[in-house]
């Protein structure tokens, strides 16, 4: 299996950091998980180093910049396990997630079944490669 790119990682841990921004509070669960991203992917931390800073991105016009479904698909997911670590599942997160994952076209993230610990080490094991 193909690992992800670093400009697609770069672009993942931006769409994370946007949503972990979304309900207006970055909790601890999510900078924890984000910060794991950041270290898996071999990326210097000091590049995201203030995630309550506003992204001056629009993440839905960089997710479709993301080179292949796979990344794309790897962005979906890492956006809702950075939305379900909190336990706050937040309406403005689902319909985020669902707007995204119309516009990437790569299948929607089914919810039943995921525990926020399988999903981040999913996350975690995709974007290690």
């Amino acid at each position: 299996m193909s690992s992800i790119s670093a400009s697609d990682l770069r672009i993942i841990i931006k769409g994370a950091i946007h949503m972990a921004q979304q309900d207006n509070k970055v909790v601890s669960a999510e900078e924890g998980l984000i910060r794991n991203i950041i270290k898996a992917g071999n990326i210097d931390s000091d590049e995201f180093s203030d995630l309550n800073a506003p992204l001056e991105d629009d993440i839905s016009e960089l997710s479709q910049q993301l080179s292949d479904d796979r990344a794309k698909k790897v962005f979906l997911l890492t956006l809702f396990s950075v939305a379900y670590s909190d336990k706050d599942f937040d309406e403005s997160e689902q319909e985020l997630l669902d707007a995204l994952s119309l516009k990437l076209g790569v299948g929607k993230i089914k919810m039943d079944g995921h525990t926020m610990e399988a999903c981040e080490k999913e996350v975690i094991k995709l974007i290690a490669g």
